[in-house]
């Protein structure tokens, strides 16, 4: 009887840690801190908090699914959740790198979508990791821009965190060159 319902309490303890976090934000970072914000879908009220954090160099943030600040649109596990995510601004810099806010993701495709003010948007899984990483093949000695970011945003999913996509930090954008100077 023991064992039995210790085998039980081991297979509930399992099924809850599959739900230890909807997605985490890793800053891979040792300079800089990260900024990531959920924004929330048009098709659901907004609730009156959405996860935004701020992390420091080397650190991360995790957030629950069964949260409606992380998962406002309450969407499964493969389905996307929208961010706004930046590299933020720093003093003193090192020759070539931009000392303001830097964003990461893809220009949206509605101008007039007023839930991301960068006008750059980071689609994610529901269920994945975020990563900010210095770009290492930035060329300092060139402008810096998306043709030669100086940060990366890799989206990475499931246990063994396979990359599923690389955002620039800036991104391409035909009408801002991808820095955030109204967020400093």
């Amino acid at each position: 009887m023991t064992r039995i319902l210790a085998s039980l309490a081991l297979l509930a303890v399992s099924a809850f840690a599959g739900d230890a976090h909807a997605f985490c934000v890793y800053n891979g970072l040792k300079d800089r801190a990260v900024f990531a914000t959920v924004v929330a879908p048009t098709n659901v009220p907004k609730p009156a908090k959405l996860y935004g954090e701020t992390v420091a160099p080397g650190k991360e943030s995790c957030c629950n699914p069964k949260n409606t600040e992380c998962n406002p649109g309450r969407v499964g596990d493969q389905a996307l959740i929208a961010f706004e995510a930046r590299v933020e601004a720093k003093a003193p810099v090192p020759p070539g790198v931009p000392p303001q806010v830097v964003a990461c993701g893809r220009p949206v495709t509605d101008k007039n979508d007023k839930r991301f003010p960068s006008g750059v948007e980071t689609p994610i899984p529901a269920r994945s990791y975020l990563r900010f990483e210095h770009n290492p093949a930035f060329i300092p000695q060139q402008k810096y821009g998306w043709e030669n970011p100086p940060y990366v945003l890799k989206v990475l999913v499931g246990p063994e965190n396979r990359l599923v996509q690389t955002f620039p930090c800036p991104p391409k954008q035909a009408d801002k060159p991808g820095r955030i100077d109204f967020l400093k």
